[in-house]
């Protein structure tokens, strides 16, 4: 049983006044969510909403998700969410991160001078994020959402000599091969920690990322000076915003 089924009957059991058809076209609408392809996802959705309307008798629900949720999709449905975010399904973590930025470093006061805020985010707030980071890199703060022990499978892959069937695609990019499979291949992308395997779709951080991160730090390349290369890069080319076919514009 997934989370959104879990979540049918948490408001099942905890409102109670949910009706039958209430709580199918909520299950509809959410079963939808965790499809990792955009055509699949299309295609589900037209069907979704054929329910729908047999279901309420009328178009005004199947209207109201087709033209303001699914045309947007990308930003809600599992196809769209594809970039680690911390395994976390809500935005808690984002709330987290402006209440300390509020109440820690801007000391609850409103306000301040645009190049002040600059200097604070580019200063002590990067700071103290930076020394989160090595306090976990080293073991004094453990994340309770690590699902997978990855530093121990990514030290099986070296023992195994998977190392000698990587191949180099350019900057950032890899094929990896599988642990499991040998012949079968991921692709991965280090700048943006994409992997096409099933564990980085859900927006971790899989073996395969970790397995080429460990690669780059052997051959003493810095991850942080790709990334801004490829950030120099995009501002040059004024590619800020992504796009909804995963280009930029």
């Amino acid at each position: 049983m997934n989370i959104y089924t879990l979540y049918i009957f948490f408001l099942c059991s905890t409102v109670g006044k949910l009706t039958v058809n209430t709580v199918i076209l909520l299950y509809y609408f959410i079963f939808c969510i965790v499809y990792f392809q955009k055509k699949v996802f299309q295609e589900h959705s037209t069907e979704i909403l054929e329910r729908v309307k047999a279901i309420t008798g009328n178009d005004k629900v199947g209207d109201y998700l087709q033209h303001h949720w699914f045309p947007v999709s990308d930003m809600w449905a599992q196809y769209g969410r594809q970039v680690y975010h911390e395994e976390s399904e809500t935005n808690n973590l984002l709330e987290r991160f402006f209440h300390t930025l509020k109440y820690q470093f801007l000391e609850g006061k409103a306000n301040m001078r645009l190049d002040m805020l600059v200097c604070l985010l580019t200063g002590k707030v990067e700071k103290y994020y930076k020394h989160l980071t090595e306090l976990h890199k080293a073991g004094r703060i453990s994340s309770s959402q690590e699902k997978q022990d990855i530093f121990g499978t990514v030290e099986k892959m070296i023992q195994k000599e998977l190392e000698a069937n990587i191949h180099h695609k350019g900057e950032g990019n890899y094929c990896i091969p599988s642990e499991s499979q040998p012949a079968k291949y991921h692709n991965v992308n280090v700048i943006y920690n994409i992997c096409d395997c099933w564990f980085s779709l859900m927006g971790n951080i899989c073996k395969h990322i970790a397995f080429a991160k460990t690669l780059l730090s052997r051959e003493n390349i810095s991850l942080d000076q790709l990334r801004k290369s490829e950030c120099n890069l995009l501002i040059k080319r004024r590619m800020y915003y992504p796009g909804r076919s995963n280009t930029y514009y």
